[in-house]
This record gives C-alpha cells, structure tokens and sequence, in this order.
C-alpha cells in the first residue's frame, strides 16, 4: 500500500533496511551461481558446435569446387592408363573408367551391372561414330579378356581405348 501522506515516506535509503537487507539476494543465492555456470557451458557448446558446422561446411564447399567435371576425370584417367599393362588390368581400368563417366556425366546407373545386363537393356546411347555394335564389340571383348583370360593384339587394345575417348569427347560436346 502506497501511503499518500508524503510525511510517511522514508526520508533516505537508511531508513529501509527490509529492502536494503534483499538487494543482494539474487546475486548471492547459489542458484544464481550454478546457473551462471549452466549458461556459461550452453553457450560453449553453442559456439563448439556452430564452428564445427561452419568448418565441415567450409570443407565440403571447398571439396566441391577441387573436383573435376566427369569428362576432364575420364580423359585424365585415359591418359594415365598405361600399355605395358598385361591385357586382363588394362581392360579392368579402361571399363572402370567409362562405367564412372557414364554414371557421373550422362547419369546411368550402370556401376553395378554386368555388361550383359546393359547391352540386353541399351542404356548406352550412341555419340559421333559410335554405334551399338561397336559397344556390342568392346564390353564383349572386356569381359572375355578380363573374365576369360583371353588375350588382345595391341592394335585392339588402341583400337577400344580410341572407342572410350572418343565416347568421352563426343559426349561431352553433345551434353553441353
């Protein structure tokens, strides 16, 4: 109750002890105190995890940016196969690429399948000079060499490596 005689009021601060006696109560309490260390830890925790976010944000952004388009990585990796390979890890690697180029450039999920089970349903679309017997022709000859132990002349092994790049090239012009 507010007291309307101005006389009643104190005259200074002294003159209240009940409320002086509670300014210090809310800094005091323990409870304050733990909860001020509560506080404290959340937003350690806050910022931790904000930093490790932005760090595995900043990475993933920065992966992406590294990597190159499918065609540059097929015609790298053409470039790196080499012929003194024996005729069963040349073909491993030449099929290996081209099945990673499909997949990644033209978007065919063919990683997983037999070569019979993509000619038999002619996922392969045709670019330039290439037709389906010519791909007919060389994952039947992969996979004689590689399952088969079948041996190649070298002029077989130029003439598919020439039927990849040029698979890769022509593809690459014809999506962009």
């Amino acid at each position: 109750m507010i007291p309307n005689d101005p006389k009643s009021l104190p005259e200074s601060v002294e003159t209240m002890p009940d409320i002086i006696g509670n300014e210090g109560f809310l800094l005091d309490n323990p409870l304050w105190t733990t909860l001020k260390v509560l506080l404290s830890v959340l937003i350690l925790f806050t910022v931790f995890f904000l930093v490790l976010f932005l760090y595995r944000w900043l990475k993933r952004f920065f992966q992406k940016r590294k990597e190159l388009p499918p065609d540059q990585k097929a015609l790298k990796a053409l470039k790196n196969i080499t012929s003194f390979q024996n005729d069963q890890s040349y073909y491993i690697n030449l099929t290996e690429i081209l099945r990673d180029y499909i997949s990644d450039h033209l978007k065919i999920d063919i990683k997983e399948k037999t070569s019979e089970e993509i000619l038999a349903q002619r996922e392969l679309p045709s670019f330039g000079n290439l037709d389906f017997q010519t791909w007919q022709g060389f994952w039947e000859r992969s996979q004689s060499v590689v399952f088969g132990h079948f041996p190649v002349e070298g002029s077989q092994r130029e003439e598919d490596y020439g039927t990849v790049k040029i698979f890769v090239e022509n593809s690459q012009e014809k999506k962009t």
